[in-house]
């Protein structure tokens, strides 16, 4: 379990650092390395949120006690917040990100 837990927290560190890593560029660099986004939002203010959405299916497995574990849907949402000049200012995501 500890070894889970700390894999899951490597993951979501790398996740954060990779997101952070593109705060100040301008939103067009992340197009250009990610590809056209999920959609685009207003941000209540001037500017705008992009989203890009991933979803997937995991394959069914026996786990390490012989039980069946069925396939299991998976997502990540990941947003970053742009400003007027199309610059990001700051960025959340959620779901199983890697």
């Amino acid at each position: 379990i500890l070894s889970i837990a700390l894999s899951s927290c490597t993951i979501t560190n790398k996740t954060s650092e990779a997101m952070e890593s593109w705060k100040g560029t301008n939103i067009s660099s992340v197009i250009a390395s990610w590809g056209p986004e999920t959609r685009v939002t207003s941000d209540g203010k001037s500017g705008k949120v992009y989203t890009w959405d991933k979803r997937w299916q995991t394959n069914a497995f026996y786990d390490h006690n012989g039980t069946y574990q069925p396939p299991r849907q998976k997502n990540c949402t990941k947003n970053f917040y742009v400003n007027s000049s199309g610059v990001i200012y700051n960025w959340r995501w959620n779901g199983h990100c890697r």
